[in-house]
C-alpha cells in the first residue's frame, strides 16, 4: 500500500513538473518573440518607411485635360487594385499629377510606404484590428482621396518629361522592383516635344533626344521597372497621330534592363469614357415612354 502511494505521488509530481516545463518553454517562446520584435527596425512614423525600401510603385495621373467620371472611377479602381496586388508592406507608394507646372515643379501629391495590414499581423505582439484601422485612416483614405481628384485643362502635357524625372527620382530609383502606373491619353505636348499633328514619329523622337542633350542616357533607362499604360480615350486624334504616338512611346520605354528576379515590360489597356457629348432630346422625334 505504502509503495503504491509513493508511486502515485511520484507520477503526479512528474506530470506537474512536465506541465511547468511546457509552460516555461511557452513563456520563453513568447519572450523570444517580444525580444525579436523589440530588436527590429521601426518604420518612420510619418511615412511608414524603413531605411531600405525594396519595392516602389509610382502612380502618374495625367490631369492636363478633362476626365469623364466613368474614366476617373476606373482609374481609382485600377490604381488601388494594382497597389494591393503588387506591393508588399514597406514598399513606397507615390502619386504624381501631370499638370501645367510639372515641367518646373513636379512633386508627389502622395508619398507613403504601404503599412502592414491585420491579415499579416502577429497576434502575439500585434492587434490586427488596430492595424486595419490605422491602415484605413493613415493610408487607404488619403490615397483614395488623391486618386479621386479630377482636375484638368492645361496648355501643356509634359508626360515624357514627368516620367523621365520620376524614373530618376527616389520614387523609382534603386528599386529592386519598380512599377509605374501611367493614366494618360499619351498625347505628349510641351515646348520640348509634341505628338500633336505628328505625321512621322522620328520628329518627336529627335525632339526628345535634343531636349536630353548632355544627359548620360538619350532616353530613360528603366531598371527593374514594369510599366502599366492605361489609355484615357480622347476624341479627335487622327490615325497618323495615333501611329506616331504609339511609335514614340514604344521607343521611349524601349530601354529596359533587370537585375535579380525583377520583372520588366509594358502592358497597355484602354480606359472607358470620352464617347462625345450627349445629343439633346428633340421633342419632335423623341419616343414617349409608357
Amino acid at each position: 500500500m505504502l509503495g503504491s502511494f509513493f508511486k502515485d505521488k511520484s507520477a503526479k509530481d512528474k506530470a506537474a513538473i512536465d506541465k511547468l516545463s511546457y509552460m516555461g518553454l511557452f513563456l520563453l517562446g513568447v519572450l523570444s518573440v517580444f525580444a525579436v520584435q523589440a530588436g527590429k527596425e521601426k518604420p518612420d512614423p510619418a511615412t511608414n518607411c524603413f531605411r531600405k525600401i525594396d519595392g516602389k510603385i509610382a502612380v502618374v495621373l495625367d490631369k492636363t485635360d478633362f476626365i469623364p467620371k466613368q474614366t476617373q472611377d476606373e482609374i481609382v479602381k485600377r490604381a488601388w487594385d494594382s497597389i494591393i496586388k503588387n506591393a508588399q508592406a514597406g514598399d513606397l507608394i507615390s502619386v504624381y499629377e501631370i499638370t501645367q507646372k510639372s515641367l518646373f515643379d513636379l512633386k508627389p501629391v502622395f508619398s507613403m510606404c504601404l503599412p502592414k495590414m491585420g491579415k499579416d499581423s502577429n497576434e502575439l505582439v500585434e492587434n490586427s484590428r488596430v492595424l486595419d484601422v490605422k491602415f484605413k485612416e493613415s493610408f487607404e483614405k488619403p490615397l483614395l482621396d488623391v486618386l479621386s481628384k479630377n482636375t484638368g485643362q492645361a496648355q501643356n502635357s509634359p508626360i515624357a518629361e514627368a516620367i523621365t524625372d520620376i524614373n530618376l527620382s527616389d520614387a523609382m530609383r534603386d528599386a529592386e522592383q519598380g512599377r509605374i502606373l501611367l493614366f494618360s491619353d499619351l498625347m505628349q505636348h510641351s515646348s520640348n516635344v509634341s505628338t500633336y499633328q505628328c505625321k512621322n514619329a522620328e520628329v518627336p523622337i529627335a525632339q526628345f533626344r535634343k531636349s536630353r542633350q548632355g544627359s548620360v542616357e538619350p532616353r530613360p533607362l528603366f531598371k527593374n521597372v514594369y510599366v502599366e499604360l492605361h489609355l484615357i480615350p480622347r476624341l479627335g486624334i487622327t490615325e497618323l497621330e495615333s501611329k506616331c504616338r504609339a511609335t514614340f512611346w514604344n521607343w521611349f520605354f524601349g530601354n529596359m534592363e533587370t537585375t535579380g528576379q525583377a520583372k520588366r515590360g509594358i502592358s497597355m489597356l484602354d480606359l472607358p469614357g470620352a464617347y462625345g457629348t450627349a445629343i439633346p432630346n428633340d421633342p419632335n422625334t423623341a419616343t414617349k415612354q409608357p
